[in-house]
């Protein structure tokens, strides 16, 4: 269901999706995803009916459910995906380029035995960088497909493992495919 923010009301969305999970500060999840950029989408039930390619969006966590907004020129929509209607979400991580150099302060940390995971910070963008990561979901009545930078990947992932369609997540390399 692809809806304008004019369209959606708050007790419509609540009947699809369920109300939004409420934040909790004991257990810190979080309740929405971090910016996006919607690749493709191919709508099944109504063809005509689609978002613009390569707008911004995120994902809210809800009770019953995922909800998709997405911002194009000051025009916001909406998509419902309940979980009984998804079938399956891949997160697909990019590939990391590593081109250590002893010579850098990012190298000499990492020969002592620094992790590379914070060695990385030392490095100059030629040395390390992370291939953009894709997410991918089928749905009842979508395929959807977007893509962000490949440092994101640790919050989607996050995200994704605290939402309510964890179940139906897959994590691949984009070598894997």
């Amino acid at each position: 269901m692809i809806l304008n923010a004019r369209e959606a009301q708050e007790h419509e969305l609540r009947k699809v999706v369920g109300s939004a999970i409420p934040f909790n500060l004991r257990k810190m999840k979080a309740s929405g995803s971090s910016g996006l950029f919607l690749k493709s989408i191919t709508n099944y039930k109504n063809p005509e009916k689609a978002l613009s390619i390569n707008s911004k969006c995120s994902f809210e966590n809800r009770v019953n459910g995922i909800l998709l907004r997405s911002y194009n020129s000051n025009v916001q929509m909406m998509v419902a995906l309940p979980l009984n209607e998804i079938s399956k979400i891949q997160l697909i991580k990019g590939d990391e380029i590593n081109h250590l150099s002893t010579f850098s302060l990012g190298g000499v940390f990492h020969k002592i035995g620094l992790s590379l995971r914070y060695a990385r910070y030392l490095f100059p963008y030629r040395f390390y960088r992370i291939d953009p990561m894709d997410l991918i979901i089928y749905s009842k009545n979508y395929k959807m497909t977007f893509r962000a930078s490949g440092y994101q990947f640790e919050n989607q992932l996050d995200f994704w493992r605290s939402s309510s369609a964890a179940a139906k997540l897959t994590i691949l390399d984009k070598n894997e495919e």
